[in-house]
């Protein structure tokens, strides 16, 4: 006989209590999801510097937009097959890889590791299998320097590094050598490709971001990538920009 006041007590096991109380969290994680994205297209109708809800492009999607718009990029192979490999190093003769999301990052025995764009060596491709899990391939660009462009609102801050100069930094400047720093100096970018890079900022819908630019030894510029949240700090202070007071102005509508 169940007691008086007991009927609407639910008599099933813990379990099903712990999986209800993860439906109540999902739903409340969702609600605040709602709230937090309205807040962000209020702040969007003011000056806002980025946008909250594109902070994550899709690399590939933003190569594809890039080639549409009349922007180089490099020769690029995604694929999970040996063969398709072999043929696109056939074409190419050196490629290297990178992730196709954002940079990895692991932690082992205390020890973090990072990814960086690499060089595919010969011997790596032979001992793959068939199949294996799908990468992001691209030619190897004979570098003359690398450019990194900050994007704000239709102009354009520009920064060359001569990171070929140094065999640390050769394939990826990431892998800063801080005893010996890659030189970098101010850069101006020709006004046909600040128009496509424009063009492509606002079919992205954003109006800042840091690109990664490859001037070859032949004087072709290639375009790598665009981070919509990419620092400033790294162009502005070695070219004497003063992003600092551009963003200010831009954010109190004075400019």
């Amino acid at each position: 006989m169940v007691p008086k006041g007991d009927l609407s007590i639910n008599t099933h096991t813990v379990p099903d209590r712990v999986l209800f109380h993860k439906s109540i969290n999902k739903f409340l994680t969702v609600e605040n999801e709602f709230l937090r994205k309205h807040l962000y297209s209020i702040l969007l109708r003011s000056s806002a510097l980025g946008n909250f809800l594109n902070t994550d492009v899709n690399k590939i999607d933003v190569l594809l937009a890039a080639k549409e718009v009349g922007i180089l990029i490099p020769p690029t192979l995604i694929t999970a097959r040996k063969s398709e490999l072999i043929s696109f190093v056939d074409e190419n003769r050196e490629i290297i890889t990178k992730p196709i999301s954002g940079a990895a990052s692991f932690l082992e025995n205390n020890v973090s590791m990072s990814s960086y764009t690499e060089v595919v060596p010969e011997q790596l491709i032979n001992s793959l299998p068939d199949q294996f899990p799908v990468g992001l391939f691209q030619k190897k660009l004979e570098k003359k320097y690398e450019v990194r462009v900050f994007y704000l609102n239709g102009r354009f801050y520009s920064m060359a590094i001569f990171s070929q100069l140094d065999e640390q930094t050769q394939i990826d400047f990431r892998r800063y050598n801080y005893a010996r720093p890659n030189r970098t100096v101010p850069y101006k970018l020709n006004s046909e490709l600040c128009e496509k890079l424009h063009l492509l900022m606002m079919q992205l819908k954003l109006n800042t971001g840091s690109f990664d630019l490859v001037v070859d030894v032949e004087d072709t510029i290639y375009f790598l990538e665009v981070n919509p949240v990419g620092q400033f700090g790294m162009v502005s202070y070695p070219c004497n920009y003063n992003l600092e007071r551009e963003i200010a102005l831009f954010l109190s509508n004075e400019k």
